[in-house]
């Protein structure tokens, strides 16, 4: 009988210490296999971008993976130095996300909050923070999203035109900025952890509101 509340209480700390793992999973993913934008030169080029929570969080670069005519068959991952000499430049790096920041000390607050001693007060504290971390991390991946869409409509602007100089018009006014901000998607890491936050959230949320009951069941028992 002792050992469900011990299993209950070491549910919260395992997955919240879960969610960061996760952070190494892909959060943002884009891709195109062969249904380039119409009329664009070179409309078999095949790529493949994929940014991870934890780039989001520190301001990483992508894994890119590219095939065209003079790479045949499946995108391949590039290298740093090969993805220089295909766009002239390294990769864009994203924008350290402070949201995504905030995320990581409600889920730190969330694995502090294990050791008050009053379950009621517990699971109200964790069920808020695990809430609010998941909304904090959406959110930070939706504003890198932008920046996401920004950095590789620009490269895929400057292997259009065939040229390294960056052009004056601003991207968002590209003809096909829209077209690469279909190609994007959110990357199951992103929606595992969120998953996790919400079902801790909902788990101890249901626990504080289930604990008078719990309370008077066991001094019924006591007294019994």
């Amino acid at each position: 009988m002792e050992r469900r509340p011990v299993v209950r209480r070491l549910a919260s700390p395992v997955g919240l210490a879960l969610t960061v793992v996760c952070l190494a999973l892909p959060f943002l993913s884009a891709s195109c296999s062969g249904d380039a934008p119409p009329d664009a030169p070179d409309a078999r080029q095949q790529w493949r971008v994929s940014y991870t929570g934890a780039d989001i969080l520190v301001g990483g670069k992508p894994d890119v993976a590219w095939a065209d005519h003079t790479r045949p068959g499946p995108p391949q991952r590039l290298s740093e130095a090969e993805l220089v000499d295909l766009i002239g430049q390294p990769a864009t790096p994203l924008s350290p996300q402070p949201l995504a920041w905030l995320a990581v000390v409600l889920i730190a607050g969330a694995l502090a909050a294990a050791a008050l001693r009053g379950t009621r007060q517990r699971a109200t504290v964790t069920a808020g923070l695990a809430l609010v971390a998941a909304l904090a991390l959406y959110a930070a991946t939706l504003l890198a999203r932008d920046q996401a869409v920004d950095a590789v409509a620009e490269v895929l602007r400057r292997v259009a035109s065939g040229s390294s100089a960056p052009s004056k018009e601003p991207i968002r006014e590209w003809e096909y900025y829209g077209w690469v901000g279909g190609r994007f998607r959110f990357g199951y890491g992103l929606w595992i952890t969120i998953g996790i936050l919400l079902a801790l959230s909902l788990a101890n949320a249901a626990e504080a509101v289930d604990w008078p009951r719990r309370r008077r069941a066991g001094a019924d028992a006591e007294r019994a």
